[in-house]
């Protein structure tokens, strides 16, 4: 194994333990300069892609494996920036270019000030002049290996930087599109930047059926107390199904009154057909046909005990008993009640 000089070693200080193993597996000699380690180092790196190197080494795997990296925090852009931009491998790259770049600023002024000292030295022209070539030839190698290795670690941070801005144009999309399904839903569909996009669409469709399901339940409440007040119910403290409960309550009792006046008429035809068959004549009858006369005359056929269709069938033909006149309102009121007007209640 070759000697490690001290300017090689301040060199190889510099690069990955990977990088310094080869410079020192490969010199050329028995005593590594400073000149052949950033040869080797440069030599290294292009083979490897530098970046490779970084990602995969041991203590990289090891951290991968034993603390696996968070997801990324979609509701802070700015921690969502430094999670992509600002990664171990980037930082590491950055600090590799950097100490590149001093080390190749540092061996540059090291040779202008080598150059100078050669100058003002006492020794012969000739000897002078042999002595800063060989300097000059010595940094010029240093310096080309310095340069080299810098450009490569400055190609490997914009790598990396390229690669990153990737995918935090990807992540700042996905953290756009949920942000929107938020704003689209109120904030009411459970929806946050932990989901995937895929997870908040099914949550705002969700959210989204289920307020269309209630604004058509409370438009068919509406229409229903619309209704309920046009056929004079009262709604007041009922719910929904109470008040559809009235509302065919009185639709039933309306079809049972229209029913049965249909069927009085239809017996009374039937016996004055039958009469004119028989050759029956009716006797005429002197009544009271004044509203006061035909209300006591109802009155006495109802107090007697007789029917509805009784009543009806005997006063035929003799007072008015079509729907609405005064014997058809009489007749409702002592048989159903009802009394809309209060003609027939007495007063209280």
């Amino acid at each position: 194994m070759a000697t490690v000089s001290k300017d090689a070693n301040a060199v190889l200080s510099g690069v990955s333990p990977e990088a310094r193993a080869y410079a020192i597996a490969n010199a050329p000699g028995s005593n590594l300069t400073s000149g052949e380690a950033r040869r080797l180092t440069s030599e290294f790196l292009a083979a490897n892609s530098g970046a490779a190197t970084q990602v995969y080494s041991a203590p990289n795997i090891a951290q991968t494996t034993t603390a696996p990296v968070a997801a990324p925090n979609l509701s802070d852009p700015f921690g969502l920036y430094n999670y992509y931009m600002n990664t171990p491998d980037i930082t590491a790259a950055k600090e590799s270019a950097k100490t590149a770049q001093a080390q190749l600023l540092e061996r540059t002024k090291a040779a202008r000030e080598q150059q100078q000292a050669l100058g003002q030295n006492l020794q012969s022209t000739n000897r002078i002049r042999g002595n800063q070539q060989n300097a000059q030839q010595l940094a010029t190698n240093d310096i080309q290996a310095l340069n080299e290795a810098y450009t490569l670690a400055a190609s490997n941070v914009d790598a990396l930087t390229s690669t990153a801005k990737e995918k935090l144009a990807i992540a700042e999309q996905s953290r756009n599109e949920i942000k929107s399904l938020i704003a689209q839903t109120g904030g009411k569909a459970g929806i946050s930047y932990a989901d995937t996009y895929e997870s908040a669409v099914k949550k705002a469709k969700k959210y989204e059926d289920k307020v269309a399901k209630e604004a058509k339940k409370d438009a068919e409440t509406s229409a229903l107390k619309e209704m309920a007040l046009t056929a004079g119910v009262s709604t007041k403290g009922k719910s929904s199904k109470d008040i559809r409960k009235a509302l065919e309550k009185l639709a039933k009792k309306d079809r049972g009154i229209k029913d049965e006046l249909d069927q009085l008429k239809i017996k009374a035809a039937k016996a004055d057909i039958a009469k004119t068959l028989n050759g029956e004549t009716e006797k005429p009858l002197s009544i009271d046909t004044t509203d006061k006369g035909v209300q006591e005359l109802l009155q006495q056929a109802v107090n007697s005990g007789d029917s509805w269709d009784t009543i009806a069938t005997n006063l035929q033909g003799k007072v008015n008993l079509s729907p609405g006149s005064l014997a058809d309102r009489y007749l409702r009121y002592r048989f159903l009640g009802e009394d809309d007007n209060n003609e027939f209640t007495p007063n209280k």
